[in-house]
């Protein structure tokens, strides 16, 4: 009876693994690809040197290549919305468009519209405010703390710090970033520059024109960089943006490269039936002193 038992088991196991092994493929069409016109172009009170680029989207299914769909016959036009003048840009080759506008000039604190108007008679529009001028002046170490070199579980020599930078007088609806190497000198005299990053790179202001950068870090020593450090200064450069320059910058920084995750959302600021980004932004270099 226990034999008998033991194959009815068997038989049942069976049955179940035949049942549950069955598989049904099923076709599934992909969603319909509509192509839409590209259109990259940043400016900036920097230079007077204007350049855009123009291609087609590719299908997100299928056959993957590196071929690009350029635009070349479109009319690209930018225009001051303040006085009226404008200047066509010149199409040179693969979808780049450039000039050294004659009729306008890029200013701090002034509205430019891109108006790109392609062969099916379709036309796209992008407006874009200059930020204020950037000023290193207005960025200070509001906050450093260096703390006494520890060992870590390894045995490695390891040197916390703390650091705040604040960002004064910038104008509402606009954004910075500090983009800073920290010069830190061990016992030697020796030079160890180390940039700091920020969880949020680049922060509106608050309601009285302020931001502030804050971050808590570390960095190793040994091999030849002795403690005890110190540091007098941070150097680099302070990044003035609109929105649609911080919003393009911020998506780029979340594609990992992973094939796996979802796409990524492109943010645009063109009119329908466009995707790209028509932004800008100033910057300013030199030396922040720790106080």
């Amino acid at each position: 009876m226990r034999l008998k038992y033991v194959f009815q088991k068997l038989a049942i196991l069976f049955l179940l693994l035949n049942f549950t092994s069955c598989e049904q493929d099923a076709e599934v069409d992909p969603p319909v690809f509509e192509k839409k016109p590209v259109i990259m172009c940043l400016i900036t009170p920097q230079s007077n040197f204007i350049q855009a680029e123009l291609s087609y989207t590719r299908p997100y299914y299928g056959e993957q290549t590196y071929d690009r769909d350029f635009i070349d016959d479109a009319l690209v036009v930018i225009k001051n919305m303040t006085t009226g003048d404008r200047d066509t840009l010149k199409h040179l080759f693969n979808g780049n468009y450039e000039i050294f506008p004659k009729n306008i000039q890029i200013l701090n604190n002034t509205k430019y519209e891109l108006m790109v108007s392609i062969s099916n008679g379709e036309t796209y529009r992008a407006e874009t405010t200059t930020p204020p001028q950037a000023d290193l002046e207005n960025l200070k170490v509001s906050y450093f703390d260096l703390q006494e070199t520890r060992e870590d579980e390894w045995g490695e020599q390891v040197n916390d710090y703390t650091l705040e930078f604040t960002y004064e007088g910038l104008k509402e609806g606009f954004f910075v970033s500090p983009q800073m190497l920290g010069v830190f000198i061990d016992k030697f005299g020796q030079e160890l520059e180390i940039e700091a990053f920020f969880k949020e790179p680049m922060l509106p202001s608050n309601a009285s024109g302020t931001a502030k950068f804050f971050m808590r870090d570390y960095f190793y020593s040994g091999w030849g960089i002795e403690p005890p450090f110190n540091i007098e200064k941070y150097e680099g450069a302070v990044y003035t943006m609109d929105k649609a320059y911080r919003d393009f910058y911020n998506v780029r920084f979340q594609d990992d490269g992973n094939p796996f995750a979802e796409p990524v959302l492109f943010l645009s600021n063109f009119s329908e039936g466009a995707l790209g980004v028509f932004g800008s932004y100033d910057f300013d270099k030199g030396e922040v002193l720790i106080p």
